[in-house]
């Protein structure tokens, strides 16, 4: 599992939240900023857990499940609302083929259901799958995450599709998993090359040997969940 389970205790992230968010904000906000942390108590900081959902074909006569109730992803990509507005979109747009003497039909409707899960899952497992390896990513917790997470950074601002690919596939415009993969290993590999200019010509055996340890981190952040969205 390299998703870190770690939840900043309430003194580190007031401090946090003193030291770097309060000088950042514009001069009119700080002081109720500043009030805000200074008043103490619980409610000050509070840490909610995160859940992960894959979503799983509905056979339930009668139940409908869209959004968060079918399935969640880790909130930092806010891909959440994407997803949870396209499954209303196409299941409106599927529901309005279907006769209104037919809407009652068990059959007719769990068919529907099957199909609704099937049109949905090019989104879902970009948006899902992209939500945790970011994640892993962003909370890089051992030297091979963080090789990952300096080459992506430098990676999207190369420009171009470098930019283009992650952030349609952010945006939920590019719904495409091989795309996912396509870019997400075009980082991998490009870590692995900056590591290599870093270590220079005397460094390279110790470059390799991180370089392998790389990829095989890469491929145990995003497989999983690519292989457990597309199987779902």
């Amino acid at each position: 599992m390299v998703i870190s389970d770690k939840v900043p205790k309430r003194e580190e992230a007031l401090k946090y939240l003193t030291n770097e968010v309060l000088p950042a904000l514009p001069l009119s906000v700080q002081p109720s900023f500043k009030d805000a942390i200074d008043m103490g108590g619980p409610d000050v900081y509070r840490a909610m857990a995160n859940q992960y959902l894959t979503a799983r074909a509905n056979t339930v006569p009668g139940l409908i499940c869209v959004g968060d109730s079918l399935n969640m992803r880790h909130p930092l990509t806010g891909g959440g609302m994407t997803v949870g507005l396209n499954d209303a979109v196409l299941l409106t747009k599927m529901l309005s083929e279907i006769p209104d003497e037919d809407l009652g039909n068990e059959d007719i409707m769990l068919d529907k259901m099957l199909s609704f899960h099937s049109e949905r899952k090019s989104l879902d497992v970009v948006l899902n799958t992209l939500s945790i390896a970011l994640y892993a990513l962003f909370a890089a917790d051992n030297q091979y995450l963080k090789i990952l997470q300096r080459g992506c950074f430098l990676y999207l601002l190369r420009g171009g599709d470098c930019t283009n690919g992650p952030i349609g596939l952010l945006s939920g415009l590019v719904p495409d998993w091989f795309v996912l993969f396509k870019h997400f290993f075009a980082v991998a590999f490009y870590a692995c090359y900056l590591n290599f200019v870093d270590r220079g010509i005397l460094g390279f055996p110790v470059a390799l040997y991180e370089n392998i340890s790389v990829l095989v981190t890469a491929a145990f952040v995003l497989f999983p969940y690519l292989l457990t969205e597309l199987f779902s």
